[in-house]
């Protein structure tokens, strides 16, 4: 009987330790997550990414993470090759699997929030391309027999309000 306490008491403090730890985790990366020296890092790491994946400029004012499986972008502007805005956003968020995200380090977003969306399309020339051909052409697939990316879609439900688009 003696024994069975004595294991009792040891599963118990390896439990609520690993439990602690957990918690503990969760609340370093969150308070380093938000640092603002260190949001501003990711932040610019996120315009020059989306920039070299779209092949135009793109700006961020802000970027915010939100515990513990959302960012939330704020002022995104995308201007074409020609360097005119086409696109301008007021927010932007979306949610992220946390645990793909440590696990694999890839991007798999599972929601989409969009507010205040301000879309100007043209047409230089009459049966020309649209000034923002460059996006179409940036996601559509190049490759079929290509190696999947680090980024992946798999949304849920998007939300989009304030929106409009002006051709």
């Amino acid at each position: 009987m003696k024994i069975l306490q004595i294991i009792y008491k040891v599963a118990r403090s390896v439990l609520f330790t690993a439990i602690i730890f957990v918690a503990a985790l969760y609340l370093i990366i969150y308070i380093l997550l938000s640092v603002p020296a260190l949001q501003n890092r990711i932040k610019e790491v996120a315009r020059v990414e989306a920039s070299a994946f779209l092949g135009g400029d793109v700006q961020i004012e802000g970027l915010t993470i939100r515990p513990f499986n959302e960012v939330v972008v704020s002022g995104l502007s995308v201007f074409d090759p020609e360097g005119e805005r086409c696109l301008r956003v007021e927010t932007v968020g979306a949610g992220i699997n946390i645990w793909r995200l440590i696990t694999s380090r890839e991007i798999e977003l599972t929601y989409g929030e969009i507010i205040g969306l301000d879309a100007r399309i043209f047409q230089q020339v009459e049966n020309g391309p649209l000034n923002i051909q460059f996006i179409i052409d940036a996601l559509k697939p190049k490759d079929k027999n290509k190696p999947p990316s680090k980024f992946d879609l798999k949304l849920r439900n998007v939300v989009l309000r304030r929106c409009k688009a002006s051709f």
